[in-house]
């Protein structure tokens, strides 16, 4: 039965038996007991043939216990039908590559560039920086940042240093024409004004480059 299994793909996980008798008013029925099988079965298996070979290794379970004589007339039948089973199950494993799995990978996000005219840099109390990067609209400076970034001393200069002017001090405010690089955030929820309730998505900032 393992041999089989293996050729087909499939591996047995569990087996599960329950017993019962049958008990009725002063009349006592038959003994009896079922039992389950259930095995795994990758991708690309033959789902039919496993199951033709489980089905006939129960067959030769559930009679291996019967009377001698019953047993004597039922089991050669009983072993040419296994036999067959096995013979029909494994002519039915097809040879080539797995199939294709159905499910799909989730979609890349994409990453974004947005203009940005205006910069700020403060220093927080918690021994950090504040950068916030305020966008071109047009052709005017936006009123609030599009992209902020929080981080220590040294994450902060390894994201702005490149851009940096040696004649600069925090606190900084200044016009600049960078195109820094950006993904895609968090979700957030609008909590107030004509769009409430509305998602998106905040952009973290991943690079900052001057404008070409």
């Amino acid at each position: 039965m393992d041999d089989t299994l293996k050729q087909l793909g499939a591996l047995v996980t569990k087996v599960s038996v329950q017993y019962s008798r049958k008990v009725s008013t002063g009349d006592y029925g038959s003994e009896g007991a079922t039992f389950g099988v259930e095995a795994d079965t990758p991708a690309g298996a033959d789902i039919d043939a496993v199951g033709d070979a489980l089905y006939a290794w129960a067959k030769t379970v559930a009679t291996r216990n019967l009377a001698p004589d019953l047993k004597a007339h039922a089991e050669p039948q009983l072993m040419d039908e296994v036999a067959q089973a096995y013979e029909e199950a494994i002519d039915r494993v097809s040879f080539g590559p797995p199939a294709a799995s159905t499910s799909q990978a989730p979609a890349k996000e994409e990453e974004g560039h947005t203009r940005i005219a205006r910069f700020t840099l403060m220093a927080k109390p918690d021994n950090k920086y504040l950068l916030e990067l305020y966008p071109l609209i047009g052709d005017k400076k936006a009123k609030y940042p599009e992209l902020r970034f929080s981080a220590d001393k040294k994450t902060m200069w390894a994201m702005i240093g490149p851009e940096w002017d040696d004649g600069w001090e925090v606190p900084c405010d200044k016009a600049v024409d960078w195109l820094p690089d950006w993904k895609p955030g968090r979700e957030y929820v609008k909590t107030q004004g004509k769009n409430k309730g509305q998602t998106g998505r905040y952009k973290d900032l991943v690079a900052i480059h001057a404008a070409e």
